[in-house]
């Protein structure tokens, strides 16, 4: 088990169990567990165009959910550690221009409905909390979004407390999951 993002995986771990309990008909994907728990602990590559390659790969997401016909259902981004505004934008952007994602061999696709939730752990040091928030108005503006974004459905949340980022993530995504 890996020690990177501790609380990512508690968060993919619950939505995994959530979604099984609950009888939902999603695929949960997350990464920083175990992967000898099942191949629904896997990285969630985030793909540019209609084909993965290496040279499509645009990042991978923490944590990712698709329908059983292939759609990117939600997308979930966790800092665990305070960002910097170059994390920030890269963020944004990488998660909102892409196609889609792939894990465990399949291919999931964006649609209209597809939703991200960013949530970023901010300390009260600094202005880190205000820089996300600049950034993040500013790339929601209209007009903002430049040519070719997939991904509008976008919820941001910034906590200073990061078991409180978590449950606030949590609310997010049962939110998103009952759309």
């Amino acid at each position: 088990m890996t020690k990177a993002g501790p609380k990512t995986r508690e968060l993919g771990e619950w939505l995994h169990e959530h979604c099984y309990t609950h009888d939902l008909d999603f695929n949960v994907y997350y990464d920083h567990g175990d992967k000898n728990e099942g191949k629904h602990v896997a990285a969630s590559e985030i793909f540019y165009g209609q084909k993965v390659s290496h040279s499509t790969h645009l990042a991978d997401v923490d944590i990712a959910v698709g329908t059983k016909d292939g759609i990117a259902k939600l997308m979930i981004e966790v800092e665990e550690h305070p960002p910097n505004p170059k994390k920030i934008l890269g963020t944004f952007l990488t998660n909102m221009i892409g196609h889609g994602f792939h894990a465990a061999g399949r291919n999931y696709y964006v649609d209209e409905n597809t939703s991200l939730i960013l949530s970023f752990w901010f300390t009260n040091k600094g202005h880190g909390r205000e820089k996300a928030e600049y950034l993040f108005n500013k790339v929601k503006e209209k007009g903002a979004f430049p040519e070719g974004i997939l991904v509008k459905n976008i919820h941001l949340i910034l906590e200073s407390d990061l078991s409180r980022l978590i449950e606030t993530t949590k609310e997010a995504v049962l939110e998103q999951l009952s759309l």
